[in-house]
């Protein structure tokens, strides 16, 4: 989970993110959001600057990933982002799915309903790709020359998500063979 979700496809988006679909001052915005969340039930805050996304490490990522679609939907409600911007509805999409996804990974274990379970995962797991490749199909139409991008739909990390739910099968749920506690 560390290396496929937090470094792999969540990483890809909070990079994509950052770079292509919010301003300079929706950025400090984000950040100041990010600093100051309180919630009761989700005590963990960042406490590295967006700015140095490229050094984050995998706890960073599971932060972000779980505050970031609450966050675009305040600032949207907010009109930091006017939500006239289509774009932004695209990664929207896939933070919201992800999160989902993410949340159904994490769970340790499953008393009943296992194959319902696992269907929903296959279910959100489709839905994260079709995200996906609507933010690839936006991102080849700003970058229209950079031919060597792959996309994060097209990606091993997400044909890795693609394998999940055997691996579920066979071995259990992801959290006891992650590598995180080991990093």
């Amino acid at each position: 989970l560390l290396h496929t979700v937090m470094l792999g496809v969540g990483k890809e988006l909070v990079k994509d993110m950052l770079q292509h679909y919010l301003n300079p001052s929706q950025k400090e915005i984000l950040q100041s959001m990010l600093f100051s969340y309180n919630s009761k039930r989700f005590s963990r805050k960042l406490r590295s600057s967006l700015r140095l996304h490229g050094s984050f490490l995998g706890r960073d990522y599971k932060i972000l990933l779980q505050q970031i679609p609450l966050l675009l939907d305040e600032m949207i409600q907010n009109q930091h982002i006017p939500s006239t911007h289509t774009q932004i509805h695209i990664i929207k999409n896939c933070f919201n799915s992800l999160g989902r996804l993410i949340s159904l990974l994490y769970t340790s274990k499953i008393y009943t309903h296992f194959s319902f379970y696992i269907n929903m995962i296959t279910c959100e797991y489709r839905r994260f790709r079709q995200y996906t490749q609507q933010h690839d199909t936006y991102m080849r139409t700003l970058y229209p020359a950079n031919s060597r991008r792959q996309g994060i739909h097209n990606s091993s990390k997400m044909h890795i998500l693609y394998h999940l739910t055997e691996d579920i099968i066979r071995f259990g749920s992801p959290i006891f063979y992650e590598t995180e506690k080991g990093e």
